[in-house]
């Protein structure tokens, strides 16, 4: 659930600038980042479907270093949907856009530890 940026909350805006500033903020994204990319078995060499899929990458790393390159450049609530046009391709357009507005959210909190983030992390029920 959303969770609005002030200084109660400790959440804040994000952006391209803001990661290019602050150094950690690369680090913090590539933690989550690494994690949330083991759930695809067409990244993972030891499942049966690595390398299976119709994707330009088959290699996580390479991956992740392509997000944060986007991560770097573009807004990930970009009006023009951006950063979902540049995903789609290896994690298809659903996949994409969930996974970009969970990293949004993860970046803008002030947890530190994904621990910290999994226990505070609140979903709405499905409709």
């Amino acid at each position: 659930m959303y969770v609005g940026s002030n200084r109660y909350s400790k959440y804040r805006n994000i952006g391209p600038a803001l990661l290019s500033e602050e150094g950690h903020m690369i680090t913090k994204a590539k933690k989550w980042i690494r994690r949330e990319l083991a759930v695809f078995d067409f990244l993972n060499p030891s499942s049966p479907d690595f390398g299976r899929r119709e994707r330009r990458a088959t290699n996580a790393e390479y991956l992740l270093e392509y997000i944060v390159a986007i991560l770097k450049s573009i807004d990930l609530k970009g009006s023009a949907g951006q950063a979902d046009e540049l995903l789609k391709n290896y994690l298809g357009r659903e996949n994409a856009r969930l996974f970009l507005h969970e990293l949004e959210s993860w970046l803008r909190s002030p947890f530190e530890r994904l621990k910290e983030w999994d226990q505070a992390t609140q979903y709405a029920e499905p409709k």
